[in-house]
């Protein structure tokens, strides 16, 4: 069954830091480490990870699971500090509307991801 899955839209990300760090480190060229401008607007949220590796890997493995409904949205990971560490935060940016963001989520959990839509700054 899939953990805590909460398909919402809110104003902030989850501060969960207990998400699950994936099992390879994998470094793909393709996921930003730092969110440029351009990630405004809709995003969704599937982990806060313990290392940049783990966010990255959870990334690849929703892009594996989910390849067609994440197409056109841009994996990054976004490092955030939470007490005296960092958490690194997976997420797809680039959805047009809401209900793209949460057409997403709602795809990816019944694939045992968790996701947050969260909504433009």
């Amino acid at each position: 069954a899939p953990q805590a899955i909460q398909v919402a839209d809110a104003a902030q990300a989850p501060s969960d830091a207990s998400a699950d760090e994936g099992d390879a480190a994998a470094n793909d060229e393709s996921v930003d480490a730092d969110p440029p401008d351009a990630h405004k607007g809709w995003r969704i949220q599937i982990s806060a990870a313990p290392s940049q590796a783990g966010a990255e890997d959870m990334l690849d493995r929703a892009l594996s699971k989910a390849g067609k409904v994440l197409a056109h949205v841009s994996p990054y990971t976004e490092p955030v500090k939470t007490g005296g560490s960092t958490v690194y935060r997976a997420r797809f940016a680039g959805f047009s509307s809401k209900e793209s963001a949460r057409a997403a989520c709602t795809y990816l959990v019944k694939h045992q991801f968790r996701c947050l839509a969260v909504g433009s700054d």
